[in-house]
């Protein structure tokens, strides 16, 4: 008979297959990027990323394109946090109904021991019914052990698809970190673009009135230069 300690793998505590917060998540991924930050160049990824995080990366070149793909991601995200809840729950169950079979197959193993000692000794009025109870022990034990495996089958296929929700979690929350910062960086370089075009203006007009007062037979207006500088 097996020892169900060796059988069934020690299912994880609720406070184990918890998530971290959105915040702890959040900071482990900002820690992340920064150590994937390219010392060599302005990119905010390093060339040695994933080819994944590549694509999504080079991909959102545009303000438009890094809104669509935060549209789609946060989609995708509320997605999977839904899917997370479940699977927990189902991880817990099938803790609960190992930890239920084990002390019914703890109780049936007394119970075995106990038949097996006073079929021992003789003279025993009834044996054939003890005989009998023990027999009913045994099957009962090796259909224990039938369905620990059975439930093991199960929590061992649900932790692995907790993971793969977990993993999946991960990366999506680091494409709309990432995406984020994308967006930031694009709206601080339009914002950049715009001032320097308006400042490009001011300085050929500028410039230009300059010409036009060395060219002015009267030399140069003395209201003129104040005056365009005033204007912006």
């Amino acid at each position: 008979m097996s020892d169900p300690s060796k059988n069934s793998e020690k299912v994880p505590e609720e406070q184990e297959i918890r998530d971290n917060s959105e915040e702890e998540l959040e900071d482990e991924i900002l820690e992340e990027l920064e150590r994937e930050r390219n010392p060599f160049g302005d990119g905010f990824i390093n060339p040695q990323t994933t080819m994944t995080m590549k694509i999504q990366w080079t991909t959102a070149n545009t303000i438009d394109e890094c809104e669509t793909r935060l549209k789609q991601y946060r989609t995708d995200y509320e997605r999977v946090l839904s899917q997370r809840k479940p699977s927990i729950q189902k991880i817990q169950q099938y803790e609960a109904e190992l930890q239920q079979l084990q002390h019914d197959r703890r109780t049936h193993e007394a119970a075995f021991q106990l038949l097996r000692r006073v079929l021992r000794e003789d003279g025993i009025p009834k044996r054939d019914l003890f005989q009998e109870s023990l027999q009913v022990c045994r099957r009962r034990l090796g259909e224990f052990d039938d369905n620990e495996e059975g439930i093991n089958e199960l929590l061992n296929a649900e932790r692995t698809n907790f993971d793969g929700l977990q993993s999946t979690r991960k990366f999506i929350k680091k494409m709309l970190v990432t995406h984020k910062k994308t967006l930031e960086q694009l709206e601080e370089k339009e914002a950049g673009d715009v001032s320097e075009t308006v400042m490009d203006r001011m300085i050929k007009e500028l410039r230009k009135r300059r010409r036009d007062d060395e060219d002015d037979e009267e030399g140069p207006s003395t209201r003129r230069v104040p005056n365009a500088v005033e204007s912006f």
